[in-house]
């Protein structure tokens, strides 16, 4: 321990703990594979394509097939790997508000994303609420 550990003990034992051990354990989980369908399972399969030109469709259509691979990657990211950096391409597509746009102010942008980071950030969306939820009901 450091000088400056000894200085903020005195004060760490006055703040009052707001995560338990139980809600400590819920955020420390392991992600699973079963995470990763459902979070596919909630995705609509006709948006756009993203960069590798796949949309969900593909995933849902093709899942006995690729979901053992896509999990995987997907895990690992979660779990703290790298993203691969093909991966971590998006477009982005600048869509017009209205006929003959002139300022950038008058477009709309939208990120095409490949669907693997979709999943990812779907799964941590959907785990952050429910998680969320836990820690609520508990504190």
């Amino acid at each position: 321990m450091g000088a400056a550990d000894l200085e903020m003990e005195p004060v760490l034992q006055c703040i009052q703990p707001r995560v338990t051990d139980v809600m400590n354990d819920q955020l420390n989980l392991l992600y699973r594979k079963a995470e990763i369908e459902a979070a596919l399972a909630q995705m609509n399969p006709y948006k756009a394509l993203g960069p590798d030109k796949l949309n969900a469709y593909f995933f849902h259509k093709h899942w006995h097939l690729v979901g053992h691979e896509v999990a995987a990657v997907v895990l690992a990211i979660l779990n703290g790997q790298d993203i691969p950096p093909k991966l971590n391409h998006v477009l982005v597509a600048l869509i017009p508000k209205k006929a003959n746009p002139l300022l950038m102010s008058e477009f709309h942008p939208i990120s095409l994303c490949n669907v693997i980071y979709k999943l990812v950030t779907k799964v941590l969306e959907i785990l952050c609420l429910s998680r969320k939820v836990l820690l609520h009901r508990e504190g």
